[in-house]
């Protein structure tokens, strides 16, 4: 298989599974080695985007430098997240020498 057909059996692969938005996936292939770029919306895409380029057959390996780019409903702020990890400690039980004495 040419490094063309390659291309085009992932691309359409890509395309078809449902879990990942391959919009802004660009591949290129080089020796049976496929190189995955561009973006998308989160790492659980990310590796679903890898998992089924290597069930591709005449897929030998993947290069995935896929970017991880969250929507901006989905970004939070360093002190929202560390608030939000306070609040969920606040109802732990409280054990001596242990999360309580940050509280």
């Amino acid at each position: 298989m040419t490094n063309r057909e390659l291309k085009e059996q992932v691309l359409n692969a890509l395309d078809w599974e449902p879990s990942i938005d391959a919009g802004e996936i660009d591949v290129s292939v080089e020796e049976n080695v496929v190189t995955l770029q561009g973006r998308v919306g989160s790492y659980a895409q990310k590796l679903a985007a890898e998992r089924l380029t290597l069930g591709v057959y005449g897929v030998q390996g993947v290069a995935n430098d896929l970017e991880v780019v969250l929507a901006p409903v989905y970004e939070r702020a360093d002190t929202d997240i560390a608030q939000a990890a306070l609040e969920a400690l606040s109802g732990m039980p409280s054990y001596p020498g242990t999360v309580s004495r940050w509280l």
